[in-house]
């Protein structure tokens, strides 16, 4: 005979202050296991879902070992977290590693770039809005990012981008943890963790006046830092195969990196971080036989530096990125990216070559 694991609930009736009797609920164990795989998948849809954890922070200078393991602490609590750090450097990923570690690990994470959304619409994207609440607003009203992050960890990127007057309705959501949509009379009571990043200095913007000094000390409780490449320099050797190794296998390449090339690598001051050191490696994968060269090193790091500050625009460079870039939408295949240009593929293949040499 099958074991069935039940839930049961119970909850007893009283009449003038006597249980005359109660009321049982009883559900299979396996329904609610199916109801919380479904909630999952829609979070999963919704890309509400943390993806990296510690493991996938790659490091072992002094520096990156330190930034961890604060990290590791600060999982354990639930208080509002920011990060610190340069653009490229790794803050949603120490983010969504904190939320992976935490008690919350099982809800949602919700991350929101506040400075890629224009600011009269990051309002209602945070705290939602009702039916009719403005011109062009849904007939069924929007749920806001805070309330889809119930139970779980919300990530307010690039925090420091905010407008001063979404900073107080900030603040109160952060100080009472209720949101009230735009156009509505009623308050919504969320359970969230907060957690902030931003490149600047607040507390300079705060004696700018442009940012609220009393929403920064809410959300400065646990501060972390996290270095720039250049700081941590010990690590580009294992950065660096980390990425060849995934772009082999994303690209179905067999692909090395000399020591001259990691030595090339080293050399450089990588403004980008390692937005900009996966990007090179991603570029260099694509374009290698067998083995990457210092010489092909110093070419791509040249290029980036066209891209950095030189003259992006010319014909040349134009064409160029075009290239790689549909080169990488087909994961390498030339064939296919040949077609897509409108080129054969042996055509293709020269100018490939050219950008080599």
């Amino acid at each position: 005979m099958e074991k069935i694991q039940i839930l049961a609930n119970r909850v007893p009736i009283v009449v003038k202050d006597k249980v005359v009797g109660a009321v049982a609920t009883f559900q299979d164990i396996t329904k609610i296991q199916e109801y919380e795989q479904r909630i999952r998948s829609k979070l999963l849809d919704k890309g509400y879902v943390s993806k990296y954890n510690f493991f996938h922070i790659k490091g072992k200078s002094k520096k990156i070992l330190e930034a961890k393991a604060k990290a590791i602490k600060y999982a354990s609590t639930d208080s509002t977290v920011l990060i610190t750090g340069e653009s490229g450097t790794g803050k949603e990923m120490f983010a969504q590693s904190i939320h992976s570690e935490s008690e919350r690990k099982r809800g949602p994470f919700v991350a929101v770039n506040c400075a890629a959304i224009p600011k009269n619409l990051l309002e209602s994207e945070l705290f939602g809005y009702e039916e009719g609440a403005f011109t062009g607003a849904s007939k069924k009203g929007k749920t806001g990012l805070f309330v889809q992050a119930h139970g779980g960890t919300i990530f307010l990127d690039e925090i420091g981008e905010i407008s001063t007057e979404l900073q107080a309705r900030l603040l109160r959501v952060v100080q009472e943890r209720e949101v009230r949509p735009i156009g509505s009379n009623r308050v919504i009571p969320i359970d969230v963790r907060i957690i902030s990043a931003t490149n600047k200095n607040l507390l300079v913007e705060v004696q700018k006046g442009n940012f609220r000094r009393d929403l920064y000390y809410r959300l400065n409780i646990l501060k972390l830092h996290i270095p720039t490449l250049a700081e941590r320099k010990e690590d580009i050797k294992l950065l660096s195969e980390h990425f060849v190794d995934r772009f082999s296998h994303k690209y179905v390449k067999n692909i090395k990196i000399s020591n001259n090339a990691l030595k090339e690598l080293e050399k450089y001051h990588w403004p980008g971080n390692i937005r900009e050191l996966e990007n090179v490696i991603e570029s260099l994968v694509v374009l290698a036989h067998d083995m990457i060269t210092a010489a092909e090193v110093r070419e791509m790091i040249k290029e980036h530096e066209v891209d950095e500050g030189g003259n992006p625009d010319t014909l040349e460079e134009v064409k160029r990125r075009h290239i790689f870039k549909i080169l990488s939408e087909c994961k390498g295949n030339q064939t296919m990216a040949a077609d897509r240009l409108g080129i054969s593929r042996t055509h293709l293949w020269r100018i490939l070559k050219k950008y080599q040499n």
